[in-house]
């Protein structure tokens, strides 16, 4: 009686057990990995609202696909270069989706105007006040430092 329990015993335990599954390296492998790229391609913008023009351009971007776990493929396209003309403006260069006028970033033309605008307003030349204390301020401690590492130099040399 004892073996024909010791024998059922073993025999459920071998019929409970179940294959083994294998996993899945091709596309479950993929999932959540990020994959970057370059495109280079035309590009229509077609405005939803607001203020902004429809712009139509070729250009050279940078791109990044992700694949979810679910399936999902979400694809992110940057800003890269691109010649192409926007409303009713004339035909450009844009890096990076700031327009290059007469050889210089838009937003770097448009800053240097305000600031010589304000410049013609206060009619200041020359460093102001608080520039000048901190130029000294930082050559004070400067100077201070490299005391300081001569100092500490001549106290090894002295201890040997």
């Amino acid at each position: 009686m004892r073996k024909f329990i010791m024998m059922s015993l073993v025999a459920a335990q071998v019929a409970a057990v179940q294959p083994a599954v294998a996993a899945d390296f091709g596309e479950a492998a993929s999932a959540g990995r990020r994959e970057a790229g370059a495109f280079a391609g035309a590009r229509l913008r077609l405005p939803l609202g607001g203020s902004e023009k429809v712009r139509a351009g070729l250009m050279v971007a940078p791109i990044v696909q992700d694949r979810r776990a679910d399936g999902r493929i979400r694809m992110g396209f940057g800003e890269g270069v691109e010649f192409g003309i926007a409303g009713r403006d004339e035909p450009g260069l844009s890096i990076a989706g700031l327009r290059l006028r007469d050889g210089r970033l838009a937003a770097a033309q448009e800053a240097e105007k305000d600031e010589k605008d304000k410049a013609d307003k206060t009619e200041d030349d020359g460093i102001s006040t608080l520039g000048i204390i901190g130029i000294v301020a930082g050559g004070v401690v400067v100077a201070g430092g490299i005391a300081f590492a001569i100092f500490i130099d001549a106290l090894n040399d002295a201890s040997e």
